[in-house]
């Protein structure tokens, strides 16, 4: 998916399908939020950033862009997310957080993640 998440063709067939919905963990400003929005025209996003200026930001990023009705951007970190089986794909960036942490995520993600849901992440440069 462009610059902000590796293209692999069976995320791209995935996401490109009616009705998917994929969780950006640690939005930031929304720019991974925004991206994927533009390249798959059907895809929802429920974005997760509980820093207040970050998230402040991304809310004007998406309404900018007029998405507020595909992104939902809540001011939440990942142990608030209630959802399970429910994601088609999620976006963790596993080196912005400690390894206890990266733990007990790992395991509400999974949980969050429909059956052959994909899990994407970053490598260590």
């Amino acid at each position: 998916m462009t610059e902000c998440i590796p293209q692999d063709p069976d995320l791209e067939n995935l996401l490109n399908k009616p009705g998917k919905i994929f969780l950006d963990i640690g939005a930031g400003v929304g720019r991974i939020s925004l991206r994927a929005c533009q390249i798959y025209q059907n895809l929802k996003v429920v974005a997760l950033e509980p820093a207040k200026i970050p998230f402040n930001l991304a809310r004007e990023n998406i309404e900018a862009a007029c998405l507020t009705n595909r992104i939902d951007l809540r001011n939440i970190a990942l142990e608030f997310l209630v959802e399970t089986n429910f994601f088609d794909a999620v976006w963790f960036p596993h080196i912005f957080f400690s390894e206890e942490i990266f733990r007990t995520s790992l395991i509400k993600i999974l949980n969050s993640l429909k059956p052959q849901g994909i899990l994407l992440t970053n490598a260590l440069p």
